[in-house]
């Protein structure tokens, strides 16, 4: 629970405090901005996502650092690994959104207190205000599975599976985009206008890579990292993934990697996945 609790909303707002290219894209549904960090004023851009699930801590935090040591590399004009980021940045614009669901991490880190607006709604399906398995907002419904393509399979499964409204995981919401959160990503990404988006997520159960996807993306410029910690998955019915690769028609990634390891090599494989991400627009 200690590494959890090591980066919540509070500790997003005090790195981003004082800081250049920090904004909002909406608000949460207990009113937390939804933050985002931007790099970059180049014409080709590239949206990277946390986890869009509650148990989004470890992603925020190695989103957070990437980009703070993207600042200081860019403040000192030295390489961020092997990338002239100066160079990278007049051509690229890379959005960073840490915490879609700041509410949902709140809940998970550091639970529920009786001042929450929705403190009757969540009992009623977390009676026990145990949320070591949640992945929804505060209402109850999970934003990964908030939108609109293939939203009536979506509700179909939900009735199969035997959800029948909010829920600790698995209710994708009364309507597509009925949440502030996924109402906000939609918004923010329709103005943007991406040309490619990356998703990392915390996942500690695979551990086995594969680059598949990730290479057809992005193309060969990744190929000199080796084994990309990249995995296929099923894509969701009313998924983000599905929804945002269908609507913009562009590179939409999920990267799965095992957070709970601190390792210098983990974090500069996935740095090396956005910044070439990057890259690989402007070829």
């Amino acid at each position: 629970m200690s590494e959890k609790k090591a980066f919540d909303y509070s500790s997003l707002k005090l790195a981003a405090e004082g800081k250049q290219g920090v904004f909002s894209i909406g608000k949460s549904w207990l009113l937390r901005d939804i933050m985002a960090f931007s790099l970059g004023e180049g014409k080709k851009k590239v949206v990277v996502f946390g986890d869009l699930s509650a148990d989004s801590s470890a992603p925020a935090m190695f989103l957070t650092e990437f980009w703070k040591n993207a600042l200081s590399a860019l403040s000192q004009n030295s390489l961020f690994l092997s990338f002239k980021l100066s160079s990278l940045l007049k051509k690229t614009r890379i959005c960073i959104i840490p915490m879609p669901n700041p509410d949902g991490c709140d809940l998970i880190l550091n639970g529920l207190s009786e001042y929450n607006p929705f403190y009757s709604r969540i009992l009623k399906f977390a009676p026990d205000k145990n949320f070591d398995l949640l992945k929804a907002n505060a209402r109850g419904v999970e934003l990964e599975i908030n939108f609109s393509e293939n939203w009536l399979a979506a509700k179909n499964e939900e009735r199969l599976n035997g959800i029948t409204g909010p829920s600790l995981f698995g209710y994708g919401g009364e309507y597509p985009e009925s949440e502030k959160e996924s109402a906000a990503i939609s918004f923010f990404l329709r103005s943007f206008s991406p040309d490619a988006i990356v998703i990392f997520h915390k996942e500690e159960k695979k551990n086995l890579f594969c680059r598949g996807l990730l290479s057809k993306a992005f193309g060969n410029i990744i190929s000199g990292y080796g084994d990309i910690p990249f995995t296929d998955r099923e894509e969701r019915h009313g998924g983000f993934s599905l929804w945002a690769r269908e609507f913009f028609d562009v590179p939409v990634v999920d990267i799965y990697l095992p957070f709970n390891d601190s390792s210098s090599e983990k974090d500069s494989i996935a740095s090396s996945i956005i910044l070439s991400a990057a890259l690989t627009m402007n070829e």
